[in-house]
């Protein structure tokens, strides 16, 4: 069993970000910070994957 997740759910449920990371699909790394052994912080890096082209409207230009 892992002591500080219980405390770092309670801490971070209410930030809609990180309690929807698998409704996203995300697909990076999440860094969790400690200050005195409890969860503190915590940093997303979130990597974004380029649509394929048939995923791009055929009328979309690149920048409008």
């Amino acid at each position: 069993m892992i002591d500080w997740l219980g405390e770092f759910e309670k801490k971070f449920e209410s930030n809609k970000t990180i309690a929807t990371l698998k409704e996203f699909g995300f697909h990076g790394q999440l860094e969790v910070n400690f200050c005195g052994g409890s969860p503190n912080t915590v940093h997303i890096n979130w990597v974004v994957k380029p649509y394929k082209e048939s995923a791009v409207s055929s009328t979309s230009k690149g920048g409008e």
